[in-house]
């Protein structure tokens, strides 16, 4: 109850030295966790009037959880906690796994110009023992847009964890070119459930060498997760002139609106819907949709704007 009650105490009118306060009136790390959370959750605009009085509180802790609240701070404030990238840089060695990622991914959010006081620390990262650690070091990589790592990264498609495989795909994704050259590597990735999303993703950011493999993404559009249908979709009508193109592509999507399964039909509405007028062919097999049985189908037909007439 002590932890709740000094969180509740927080009112977004607080000042910076109330802010203060309270960190100091915390009796244990735990409560200051709990109370830099909730700064952690303001609106970012008020967030960083507290960053001082936030990162001062790891030089007052060696709490774990402080480190990761502080990160976690630091990471809604987006490229405001530019300034403070040194104050956190030495946390990229903690011994704490779960503090590693929670560094990684607020120099991630910071961007290319917090790069030169870390690059070689994340790198190092890439061989971290924990699979955690590895997927925030990609991801942090990525976002520095670091293409001289291009080849690490592509290496990392190759880890034994699906999940770094699949934070590596979107990793590669963000380094433009330097990356695009890996989009072969990246649509195999697609065979594998648990990189899968993260893989149609960086396809979609891979440009011209990403479109190649518009049939991989939408055989997605038969996958289970409903995540997985939708950002299929969104990513088919990114790439609806390939997708119009590619005769196994678009054969396999107009096929999937006769599915014997409503949700594979739904995904199939939904993304000639994305397509828009490059699937325009497609109007009257949406409007049979009108008349589904399966509720979401009559309902994304009606809202495939592109393709209506």
């Amino acid at each position: 109850m002590a932890m709740e009650n000094k969180a509740l105490a927080i009112y977004s009118e607080v000042s910076r030295d109330a802010a203060e306060y309270h960190l100091r009136s915390g009796e244990t790390d735990a409560e200051k966790a709990v109370i830099i959370e909730d700064l952690a959750g303001r609106p970012e605009n008020e967030l960083i009037e507290y960053l001082d009085q936030i990162v001062n509180e790891l030089g007052m802790s060696n709490s774990s959880e402080v480190k990761k609240a502080v990160c976690h701070a630091l990471q809604n404030a987006g490229e405001s906690a530019l300034p403070y990238c040194q104050d956190i840089a030495y946390l990229l060695d903690d011994e704490d796994p779960e503090v590693k990622y929670s560094a990684c991914m607020a120099f991630a959010v910071m961007g290319p110009y917090a790069a030169s006081g870390a690059m070689v620390s994340v790198q190092m990262l890439l061989d971290d023992q924990s699979e955690v650690v590895r997927c925030g070091a990609c991801a942090a990589i990525g976002a520095f847009g670091a293409e001289d790592c291009a080849q690490k990264l592509a290496d990392m498609l190759a880890d034994k964890s699906p999940e770094v495989q699949g934070a590596a795909c979107v990793a590669l994704g963000r380094l433009g070119e330097a990356g695009s050259g890996c989009a072969s590597e990246v649509a195999a990735k697609i065979d594998e459930p648990r990189s899968r999303l993260q893989a149609i993703y960086a396809l979609g950011l891979m440009g011209d060498d990403g479109k190649k493999h518009c049939d991989k993404i939408v055989e997605c559009l038969a996958d289970d997760d409903d995540e997985i249908r939708l950002a299929a979709a969104q990513q088919i009508g990114q790439m609806g002139s390939e997708v119009k193109d590619n005769s196994a592509a678009m054969g396999s999507l107009s096929g999937m609106l006769g599915n014997s399964e409503g949700k594979v039909r739904c995904a199939a509405a939904l993304a000639l819907g994305y397509m828009g007028e490059h699937a325009a062919d497609q109007c009257d097999a949406l409007k049979e949709l009108l008349e589904d049985d399966f509720g979401e189908s009559g309902v994304n037909s009606l809202t495939a704007g592109g393709c209506r007439s």
